[in-house]
């Protein structure tokens, strides 16, 4: 008789689903490319001021 707990389940479902999104963030970086340095770290440098800056998209 096999054994299989509920925890078990979740967690191949959760690895699942992790894949998926990581496929997913694979193929969108692939096609579209990613975020520079630059525009993270002046988003970054932005935090706290009074022209703080939204999030950069992919591509900047």
């Amino acid at each position: 008789m096999a054994f299989c707990s509920s925890s078990l389940i979740k967690d191949e479902a959760v690895a699942e689903d992790d894949a998926t999104a990581d496929e997913a963030a694979l193929a969108e970086y692939e096609a579209k490319g990613g975020i520079s340095h630059q525009a993270v770290m002046a988003w970054v440098d932005s935090w706290g001021t009074k022209g703080e800056l939204t999030p950069p998209n992919i591509g900047d």
